[in-house]
């Protein structure tokens, strides 16, 4: 497996572990401001995580769409905070702050 399928894998998985955080933490008020916060600002910002890692979403007959969508799921990512992502980071280099 080369590097850029790993990083595309590993966008994925963290993508889908930030929703399925998001899922479990609907009930608390404040986990949807700082949803709706990562999802405006990375737009904004132009972030999209999915075309840095040449996996750029596409939405037929409607070429910006996708952008849009990546980048607001970027921000999904985003809002998860630093010590979310320095975690799989660290499981992603195998070293562990125990």
């Amino acid at each position: 497996m080369n590097m850029d399928v790993f990083l595309d894998l590993l966008l994925i998985a963290v993508l889908i572990e930030a929703m399925l955080e998001v899922v479990k933490g609907a009930l608390i008020k404040w986990e949807w401001v700082t949803i709706a916060l990562g999802a405006v600002i990375c737009p904004l910002a132009g972030l999209d995580a999915f075309a840095l890692l040449n996996l750029p979403l596409t939405v037929p007959g409607v070429p910006w769409l996708g952008g849009l969508i990546g980048a607001a799921l970027t921000g999904v990512i985003a809002s998860r905070g630093a010590y979310y992502l320095h975690d799989v980071w660290s499981r992603v280099r195998g070293v562990t702050d125990e």
